[in-house]
């Protein structure tokens, strides 16, 4: 049994952020908000999924990798 709490966790809130957008998601859809659709939006197809109210971040435009997963180009440059 714990003797004391700790005033943080080990997440933050990038996770924290993962797990509110996953709350709003539909079954077998993968949504990113839009520092990772900036960042990725030049590699695979996504569709706008609209601003959705997320607790403890307010809302947050989401977006949704297309179902068939294909880059937008010839793949990733890495």
């Amino acid at each position: 049994m714990a003797l004391q709490k700790y005033g943080y966790d080990i997440f933050g809130p990038g996770v924290n952020l993962a797990a509110r957008i996953e709350a709003v998601c539909e079954p077998m859809d993968i949504l990113v908000e839009s520092t990772t659709y900036n960042a990725i939006q030049n590699e695979f197809r996504m569709s706008d999924y609209g601003k959705r109210d997320i607790r403890g971040f307010g809302p947050q435009r989401l977006y949704r990798l297309d179902a068939n997963f294909t880059p937008a180009n010839d793949g990733p440059s890495f």
